[in-house]
């Protein structure tokens, strides 16, 4: 029987890291903001508050416009 020879097999890599380690150092890092981002963040939330203070503003208003007329009504009647 002819003895078969084997090709040399390459040195298999073992990790050493868990999966969930392996993870962990790859997912992307957080980046710092810079002065622009912290600044445009800000910009939109003062933005958003402004928004807010409009709509407010509105629902007053109407509100006190139907008590002007209700007591416009009361006065005529």
């Amino acid at each position: 029987m002819p003895v078969l020879e084997s090709t040399p097999q390459p040195t298999l890599w073992i990790e050493g890291l868990t999966p969930e380690e392996i993870e962990e150092l790859t997912k992307p890092q957080p980046q710092e903001a810079n002065e622009v981002d912290r600044l445009g963040s800000e910009m939109v939330t003062r933005e958003l508050e402004a928004l807010e203070l409009r709509q407010q503003n509105e629902a007053q208003g109407a509100q006190i416009v139907g008590l002007e007329l209700r007591l416009l009504s009361l006065e005529n009647s």
